[in-house]
């Protein structure tokens, strides 16, 4: 049960989310949601989204647990176990079920060869694997863990955990990585991996905590 504002805030914008990807993708198909958002660049947004995007690397990711793990390790620990999960099912959809899936940049250069597409200067471009987003998966699954474990009583803190991951998201689309739906989809994944962990094992490992806590105040 979501009891606490900060989880409801994050919830709710979530949800919202989804329910406008949803009306986007009944109403525009994959290559005219690219091309919209790719039609509204700016210099700033391009320096913005190309740096911006790191937020869902592996290596922040690691940056941001080593400091909950020393904040509160049983709390890191849970956040390890989300990434690891939700990396699990990016790579085995990646590599089994949606194989060489082309990306935006290969399949407008073999579908659309003369549309005039913008691309960010220095961006490299991967051309395939283009289902899920493992960047808006890492993003989804570490910010929605940081709400639940431990903004869930700061609803403004908790909305900007939204915000980032939805900016990781968004940046992925920018930069011409992603298709609007790998990144809905990567994003589903990392929220529900972090739920699974939060529900079925942090009652777990967090109880512990909680019973540490009261022998010691005894």
């Amino acid at each position: 049960m979501l009891t606490s504002s900060g989880r409801n805030i994050f919830t709710t914008a979530y949800i919202l989310l989804l329910i406008l990807g949803c009306f986007l993708f009944y109403n525009f198909s994959k290559p005219e949601l690219e091309l919209i958002i790719n039609g509204y660049n700016t210099p700033y947004f391009d320096v913005f989204f190309k740096y911006f995007t790191y937020l869902g690397d592996g290596i922040f990711f690691a940056i941001a647990t080593a400091a909950v793990l020393i904040y509160d390790y049983r709390k890191g620990i849970l956040i390890i176990l989300g990434g690891l999960l939700q990396m699990i099912i990016v790579r085995g959809l990646k590599w089994f079920v949606f194989p060489q899936v082309p990306r935006p940049s290969m399949f407008l250069a073999q579908t659309m060869p003369n549309y005039p597409v913008h691309y960010v200067e220095g961006e490299y471009l991967n051309s395939i694997d283009s289902i899920p987003s493992g960047h808006a998966s890492t993003a989804f699954t570490l910010f929605t863990l940081l709400v639940l474990l431990i903004f869930y009583k700061k609803p403004l803190l908790s909305f900007k955990c939204f915000l980032a991951a939805f900016l990781v998201a968004f940046s992925r689309v920018y930069l011409m990585q992603h298709f609007v739906f790998d990144v809905f989809f990567g994003s589903l994944i990392g929220v529900v991996s972090a739920f699974v962990v939060h529900q079925y094992l942090g009652k777990y490992i967090l109880k512990k905590e909680k019973i540490e806590t009261k022998i010691y105040s005894e």
